[in-house]
């Protein structure tokens, strides 16, 4: 089954991507669409967004996935640890070793990975994929 998936920033770019969200579920109407709500570039109005969704008569075959927000607060840590392995092009099991000798910024990227992986699961679950 074919699942197309979309970002949707805030930000400056939020209306662009969400023309990209209304033209890839007007193009592909037979497959279904994942969003996801990416607050890198600022915050997303939630309650905006499902009222969009609603009027354009997308609210049933889109599903929304709200990314976690490793800035704000978290920036000094899981921020920097995530950009660290994204830098480095590593995945979180590569980055969890290859930091092993400091526990926290490990336990840190065990905790993105498990919030993350949970998501993904959750896109497979709601098309009966896994």
């Amino acid at each position: 089954e074919l699942i197309l998936q979309t970002v949707v920033v805030g930000g400056e770019a939020h209306q662009d991507t969400m023309d990209g969200l209304h033209f890839v579920a007007g193009t592909f109407k037979a497959s279904p669409v994942v969003a996801w709500l990416n607050p890198m570039n600022g915050p997303i109005d939630r309650v905006a967004f499902d009222k969009e969704l609603a009027e354009a008569g997308l609210s049933e075959r889109v599903l929304v996935i709200a990314l976690p927000d490793f800035g704000g607060p978290q920036a000094t840590t899981f921020g920097r640890d995530f950009d660290a392995v994204l830098q480095a092009k590593q995945t979180f099991k590569d980055g969890r070793v290859a930091r092993k000798s400091e526990i926290m910024v490990a336990h840190r990227l065990g905790m993105m990975e498990s919030r993350i992986f949970g998501l993904l699961d959750e896109v497979l679950a709601a098309h009966e994929l896994v």
